[in-house]
């Protein structure tokens, strides 16, 4: 579970902190992967049902380059939880590895952005894309 704390407008580890998560989260490609993310003010939870979503995940500093992975139509879970389903088992997830077979990850960005009551938000973190040990599946 990811946190993201709307009133310090950054990533936190739990909700109440002001520490940033303590682990970087470690995506693998060939996967599909659900990201859940609560969007919290201190310990209040927020509602952002209503919003307009975009997950996308690239290489760090490639800024014009193809996403590895997005994700446009996020579920919520009652709780306050967004989740967005992330298939990395595509080409362009794929690509950096295919290239590159002996690498052992790629430093990424995971970026989401929603939009609610015309104010555009914008969250980017840290994220690694891991090469897959079953190539051959």
């Amino acid at each position: 579970m990811l946190y993201y704390d709307t009133a310090l407008a950054s990533w936190v580890d739990r909700p109440g902190s002001k520490s940033a998560p303590w682990i970087t989260p470690v995506l693998t490609v060939g996967s599909t992967h659900a990201i859940s993310v609560t969007f919290v003010d201190g310990f209040e939870p927020q509602d952002v049902s209503g919003a307009t979503w975009f997950l996308g995940v690239k290489a760090t500093l490639d800024h014009d380059g193809v996403y590895v992975g997005s994700n446009i139509a996020p579920t919520e879970d009652g709780e306050g939880a967004m989740t967005f389903i992330l298939d990395l088992d595509n080409v362009a997830g794929l690509a950096y590895f295919t290239a590159n077979p002996t690498a052992d990850t790629l430093a990424c960005t995971l970026q989401i952005t929603w939009t609610i009551t015309n104010k555009e938000v914008t969250a980017p973190m840290d994220v690694v894309l891991q090469n897959t040990y079953l190539q051959d599946q």
